[in-house]
């Protein structure tokens, strides 16, 4: 199911680091995998690596940091970026704009299942 999620990386020949295995990754390996599975591990694994150890200016873990292992249970939104400042068309005091990655959570899925399966049966 969690492979499923980035069908839409497989399936694009341009997202970020598809075909890194051949590029900076050497295509041998002594475990055989095809070369787009290793290309998501390598993704992943970098992703990983850099918000394992991500710490705000003051070199403090952020107060919004959301733990990789809870990443793909959705558990809490990746921020990616956040502003204050320069928000058109905000006419109140204070306005956030935000940039996060919101997964589907695991309930909201199985409901969809059980709603569109008797639908497309028919």
């Amino acid at each position: 199911m969690y492979l499923a999620t980035y069908a839409p990386w497989f399936a694009s020949e341009t997202a970020i680091n598809r075909h890194e295995v051949g590029q900076s990754i050497g295509a041998q390996t002594s475990f055989p995998l095809p070369d787009a599975i290793r290309s998501l591990w390598h993704y992943t694994y970098n992703a990983y690596k850099f918000h394992a150890g991500l710490t705000n200016s003051a070199g403090n873990h952020h107060p919004w940091e959301s733990k990789p292992w809870a990443w793909p249970m959705s558990l809490r939104p990746v921020l990616y970026a956040i502003d204050q400042q320069n928000i058109p068309g905000c006419g109140a005091q204070s306005c956030v704009k935000a940039v996060m990655l919101v997964g589907t959570r695991p309930c909201g899925g199985c409901r969809c299942r059980c709603c569109c399966m008797p639908v497309g049966g028919r």
